[in-house]
């Protein structure tokens, strides 16, 4: 009777592989089908075991010292030392690769010229850059680098090869009057200064014009501070211009105030009063007298019986004085000629 159950050995009896067919999936690997007995299966795959373990000891080459330091030294070994050795290596490499992936770094950039939140290669680069720029700097002061036991005889070598060739202007700062007490021969007859002396563009203070700008005149005059048509934020009130008491004694920029003698009026005099100074007189009338009992005092008589008091008036003067000449004013000087750079 037919088999209806495979595990019931179909009623005891026992039925041949060959009589079987396999059912499954087809594997063209192993060139198994669907429809092929169980025995040849069976063969198939016991043919296929056996052909693998048939390898049991593959001869492989190292490809690189690391692996054979891991599996051993190069020659036969198991197939199971060769795949536990490459997992070995695996692990060991992602052990090694792991130590060596760079952790997030926080780096000060203030100095350095990248964006913001910069990568870390983009930091390195613009440390390179700067570095690179330092360098450069360096080698510039290297090479014009002067040691301070050389500055002296240097600065005196440039003061010797320029002094005789510059113009004096070069060394003057422009608009600025100072004092000169050199000779005179190095001006023209108009207080220019000559060009063949030294002296291109430097002017006597005449009060002249020149090129637009008018000099101030230091004729016999000492520079006094402006205290009009400037700031007078803050000004002292002794030269305040703006207080009563300073009315009329303001001085702008170049102009001329003061002169060299003053002659005092009667309202620039201190008020004052004279006093007479009289030693003692005495005075003398005609006529007859009779004593009152000293010698100072007398009562004339006059005629008629009668008493009569006599009186005399007299005007003492007090002599006047002074030229009302002007008096001198100049403060101890030193003369010089002032001189001015103009561009």
């Amino acid at each position: 009777m037919p088999c209806t159950n495979c595990f019931d050995n179909c009623l005891g009896n026992i039925t041949l592989d060959t009589c079987v067919r396999y059912t499954g999936s087809d594997n063209t690997y192993l060139g198994i089908s669907s429809g092929d007995s169980l025995y040849y299966v069976l063969i198939t795959l016991m043919g296929a075991i056996v052909s693998a373990n048939s390898v049991a000891n593959p001869t492989y080459t190292a490809a690189c010292t690391f692996l054979s330091n891991i599996v051993g030294s190069t020659g036969l070994v198991s197939q199971q030392d060769m795949i536990t050795g490459l997992m070995q290596a695996v692990c060991t490499l992602n052990t090694t690769v792991t130590s060596i992936t760079p952790t997030p770094a926080s780096f000060n950039t203030s100095c350095l010229t990248v964006a913001s939140n910069p990568t870390r290669d983009q930091v390195l680069q613009a440390t390179i850059t700067k570095l690179c720029s330092l360098s450069t700097s360096l080698t510039t002061i290297i090479t014009d680098y002067v040691k301070a036991s050389q500055l002296c005889t240097l600065v005196n070598q440039c003061i010797a090869n320029n002094v005789s060739s510059a113009q004096e202007y070069t060394k003057m700062n422009k608009y600025v009057a100072l004092p000169y007490h050199g000779p005179t021969s190095v001006f023209d007859s108009n207080g220019a200064g000559l060009s063949a002396m030294g002296y291109d563009k430097v002017y006597m203070c005449l009060g002249q014009t020149i090129n637009g700008f008018t000099l101030p005149d230091y004729r016999g005059r000492s520079p006094m501070g402006a205290n009009s048509g400037v700031p007078t934020t803050g000004i002292d009130n002794a030269v305040n211009p703006a207080l009563i008491a300073n009315a009329g004694y303001g001085i702008t920029n170049k102009q001329k105030i003061g002169a060299y003698t003053d002659t005092l009026t009667i309202n620039q005099l201190a008020a004052h009063s004279h006093s007479p100074i009289d030693p003692g007189h005495s005075h003398f009338l005609g006529g007859h007298f009779a004593a009152t009992g000293d010698d100072n005092n007398f009562t004339l008589l006059a005629q008629g019986g009668s008493d009569k008091t006599l009186t005399s008036t007299t005007g003492i003067s007090i002599a006047s004085t002074g030229a009302g000449q002007a008096h001198n004013t100049t403060h101890p000087s030193v003369g010089a000629i002032f001189i001015m750079y103009v561009p």
